[in-house]
């Protein structure tokens, strides 16, 4: 089996659930990995081939780049493999090329959807790859149900042609951590650190906010990263700091330590509106309530099973009144073990397993 995907491998969690379930069931995965920049350190029990994506100072130069790099990997890849999976659009062209040359079965991880994720000629272009590439697929995976809805939608021409099915953005089950929390009411962003995260809104909000730390954990630009700064100081806000980033397999051991997490998406566009992201996951498996948006995708997971409150608009008042409606209820408290089995990898894997088993 070849599994394609591009980026820093290390920070791809959806993959490497994906495969180190297929090969504990038998299964013996190569993965074709594009990079744009760097060597990254792999240390895993497979397979993986370094393939270099050249890029420059022009972004229409990088996209085309990125077209090209799908059709000689289609080319390159000379073993024959019985099943490939894709991960993303930006390199199932790739895999397309490999089917129609080597008879291979093809799945799709559509884990988001990308084309509506970029606007003018590369959105042209990303759909009328996409509407090509999916006739040829065996299988599509979405992350999320609202997301699947709108692709069958979209994409009729494939409908009777192809498995649609949907694997969420579920982590592995953390049974050890507890609801029972250190002394001292904590609030955590974890992710990156970017203009549109509403993030100068969450600071914000602290300044009204009593006997509730926050403290921001990820990789960001300095020069941003030097701008909430500025704002903690100039606004006077005394609870909130800067933490460096953590191991990805420490997380669970880390975020027990936390109440309540933050995740926000800017509505502008679909895929944002529409998703259900590994982050909300898991801060449900390390204990924690939860603020986010109020889309389809989230208000039934948060709010549904009364674990944190998803605002209508991600203003510094609204955040603010989520916290204290928190705190005041204890909600971190509802992310009990029964419910972290119902949001974890180990729920879906069968059905994972069971759809890639083209025998």
């Amino acid at each position: 089996m070849l599994y394609i995907c591009h980026g820093n491998f290390n920070y791809l969690s959806r993959a490497k659930r994906q495969i180190n379930a297929l090969i504990e069931n038998g299964y013996k995965v190569t993965v074709a990995n594009g990079l744009f920049s760097g060597n990254p350190e792999y240390d895993y029990p497979y397979e993986i081939l370094k393939f270099r994506i050249k890029t420059g100072k022009s972004p229409m130069l990088n996209f085309l780049s990125l077209i090209w790099f799908n059709i000689s990997l289609g080319f390159k890849v000379k073993d024959k493999y019985n099943v490939i999976i894709c991960r993303e659009l930006s390199i199932l062209l790739s895999g397309v090329i490999m089917k129609l040359l080597k008879g291979s079965k093809l799945v799709f991880d559509s884990n988001e959807l990308s084309v509506e994720t970029h606007s003018g000629i590369k959105k042209i272009v990303w759909n009328i790859i996409q509407r090509f590439s999916i006739q040829f697929c065996n299988l599509i995976i979405h992350a999320e149900q609202n997301r699947m809805n709108y692709f069958k939608e979209k994409y009729r021409v494939i409908n009777g042609k192809s498995n649609q099915i949907v694997i969420e953005n579920y982590p592995y089950l953390n049974s050890d951590s507890t609801t029972i929390k250190p002394n001292g009411l904590k609030a955590v962003y974890f992710g990156g650190l970017s203009e549109g995260r509403s993030i100068e809104e969450i600071i914000i909000a602290f300044k009204s906010i009593e006997n509730v730390a926050l403290e921001f954990i990820g990789f960001g630009d300095e020069s941003y990263k030097k701008k909430l700064k500025h704002i903690i100081i100039d606004k006077k806000i005394n609870n909130v700091k800067f933490r460096e980033p953590i191991n990805d397999e420490k997380i669970y051991d880390f975020l027990s330590a936390y109440h309540i997490g933050f995740a926000f998406y800017d509505n502008t566009n679909l895929n944002n509106y529409y998703c259900a992201p590994n982050k909300i996951f898991q801060y449900i498996q390390a204990g924690m309530s939860v603020i986010t948006n109020d889309y389809p995708g989230l208000k039934p997971i948060v709010e549904g099973n009364c674990i944190g409150n998803c605002v209508s608009e991600v203003s510094s008042t609204q955040i603010s009144e989520a916290v204290t409606s928190i705190v005041s209820k204890k909600m971190w408290e509802n992310c009990t073990l029964n419910l972290k089995e119902n949001f974890c990898w180990e729920k879906i894997e069968k059905r994972f397993l069971e759809k890639v088993n083209f025998n």
